[in-house]
């Protein structure tokens, strides 16, 4: 998802855009998938009196109205990502970072359909790890 798309979204929702999650919105698409406490460092390069909790009520308040993804992998730290199409996600053990990864895995509905009657599948979640072709030159 753009940030233009993700502005629009915004105002057709009735929401109010600040400049501040404006920012945030930005930083989004460009960083990727970073955890709150990136974006408010980069946040405060703009807007020096921003609060962490400015970052967080944004947080939430995207990801309430579909705009964002919330990310949690086994490190337990929370990264976020603007909504896009079902994709997987690919993390580096050594340098921590996030590698989006194309969604398509045949068998995942075979999974879904062997499952006893009774079952409703509400979503799931596949985490992908191992090391980055950067980091793996390292090795």
């Amino acid at each position: 998802m753009s940030v233009e798309s993700v502005l629009r979204q915004f105002k057709e929702k009735g929401l109010r855009m600040t400049p501040q999650r404006a920012h945030v919105t930005k930083l989004l698409y460009e960083m990727g998938h970073p955890t709150a406490d990136q974006l408010y460092c980069r946040l405060i390069e703009r807007y020096p009196y921003v609060s962490h909790a400015t970052v967080y009520n944004t947080l939430k308040l995207l990801k309430e109205h579909g705009l964002v993804t919330e990310l949690t992998h086994s490190d337990r730290v929370s990264h976020y990502e603007l909504a896009q199409a079902e994709h997987w996600h690919f993390t580096c053990k050594s340098c921590k970072e996030i590698f989006d990864m194309e969604a398509g895995e045949p068998g995942l509905p075979r999974v879904f359909s062997s499952l006893q009657e009774g079952f409703v599948v509400d979503g799931y979640r596949i985490e992908i790890y191992g090391t980055c072709p950067n980091c793996s030159k390292v090795l």
